[in-house]
């Protein structure tokens, strides 16, 4: 059995791993990675691979793993894709989305919106635990407790079993349950994701209370709030977050955030409380597309504005960042990582960002809250000890993050390696 690394190797984004079986040929995920040179897809891969596929195993939505499945349609792709149903659901969403803006951009992406379509329908829902059989390859899905539909999936060939993360969270957050890290025993290969494997996320109550402090004051000095937020995942935990407190002042969601939200009551199961997320969202006030937000913001009315995108590339965020930006009364906060290269990121170092291609001065208060959806570096060894594999694949970190995890690994006397994009690994 061999592993073939073509994304996510010493680097996050464009997770994709390819398994070669006695039995056929697999993939785990299949992303792109955005960076100033525009989207990155998978490299070491092409048209005769992707046609050569018997399978390909989807971990979740975000486009850092479901991102390239359109261009591989493009390709001649005719192998299932196998995938919960809010999995399915919400890259709909967000492989749209990424044509349309790359459509904006002027961008080719070497597919059309039919690929996108065409590949939504190669698309086979699965659930959690439920067991299947493949090629000679047995698979099984868990919850990954990352977004809603997030799943680890665990594969067995040739008397291996091997565990594949995807991204992981394995403590309860306020809109996700901890995840299922029951895995069959025992596991001889785990391929984790590394994100924090070199740091710790901070409590996340004191980031809770920090946040809604500085949201308050904000307030107190008459000015708004705009929380630039990822549509999946992090807009509902942080309209949850928001919904524990009564300002005095509406909390607005737009963008993206608003139908993700919508769409996350249809799948109950994949959320630690349905009724808690629609309580929040109902305290909360939908703007209905760009003509009240411009009735919002000419108006100069008060508020806590939830909208995409969480680093400020686009999306409703611009309109409000045009205007809110430019009053020292107002605050922006970040919730999230910004990659390089984003007006996320630039505001955090240089207190500007580009708006409508200029380069501008932000007056408004820049703060950032870690409310990552991905396990920090004691959580990832914690599951280590428990999964207690015979060999560690440390994938989707930067080289010093997935370092640290084959560092450690190694001193407790588990191999572990932390593999480049194009390596082969035998299993």
């Amino acid at each position: 059995m061999k592993l073939i690394v073509h994304g996510a190797g010493q680097e996050v984004g464009r997770s994709c791993f390819q398994l070669q079986t006695k039995g056929g040929k697999f993939l785990l995920d299949g992303g792109l990675k955005l960076s100033q040179h525009g989207a990155e897809f998978p490299v070491c891969i092409g048209p005769e691979d992707i046609q050569a596929l018997d399978a390909i195993f989807l971990s979740h939505a975000h486009l850092d793993h479901s991102g390239a499945l359109p261009l591989f349609d493009a390709w001649g792709l005719r192998a299932p894709i196998f995938a919960t149903k809010p999995t399915k659901a919400l890259a709909e969403v967000l492989l749209l989305d990424a044509f349309q803006i790359g459509r904006l951009h002027h961008e080719h992406l070497g597919y059309e919106k039919f690929d996108v379509e065409k590949v939504l329908s190669f698309m086979q829902k699965i659930q959690w635990r439920n067991e299947g059989t493949l090629k000679g390859l047995n698979y099984q899905f868990y919850d990954a407790g990352h977004i809603p539909g997030s799943s680890t999936i665990q594969l067995e060939a040739e008397d291996k079993r091997l565990v594949y993360t995807g991204d992981i969270r394995n403590t309860d957050s306020r809109l996700m349950r901890a995840a299922d890290t029951q895995y069959e025993m025992p596991v001889d290969v785990l391929i984790t994701e590394s994100t924090y494997g070199d740091r710790e996320h901070p409590p996340r109550a004191k980031t809770e209370k920090e946040f809604l402090a500085s949201v308050g004051r904000t307030l107190a000095r008459g000015g708004s709030a705009l929380v630039p937020v990822f549509g999946v995942g992090r807009a509902q935990e942080l309209l949850l977050l928001l919904a524990t407190q009564d300002f005095g002042i509406p909390v607005y969601v737009d963008g993206m955030a608003k139908g993700v939200t919508e769409m996350l009551f249809e799948f109950g199961k994949s959320i630690r409380s349905v009724a808690e997320l629609q309580k929040a969202y109902k305290s909360a006030r939908p703007i209905k597309g760009h003509i009240q937000r411009n009735s919002f913001l000419l108006q100069g009315k008060q508020g806590i504005f939830l909208t995409t995108s969480g680093m400020l590339t686009g999306g409703p965020a611009m309109d409000y960042l045009k205007v809110l930006g430019m009053s020292q009364r107002n605050s922006i906060l970040l919730t999230g990582y910004q990659e390089e290269h984003t007006n996320g990121r630039m505001l955090l170092e240089e207190q500007q960002a580009y708006i409508d291609g200029w380069k501008a001065m932000i007056k408004a208060d820049v703060q950032q809250f870690d409310f990552s959806a991905h396990a920090g570096q004691s959580d990832l060894r914690r599951l280590i000890r428990q999964t207690n594999p015979h060999r560690i694949i440390a994938v989707h970190g930067d080289p010093s993050a997935a370092q640290s995890i084959v560092d450690w690994a190694q001193a407790i006397g588990i191999p572990a390696s932390a593999p480049k994009n194009g390596e082969f690994l035998t299993i």
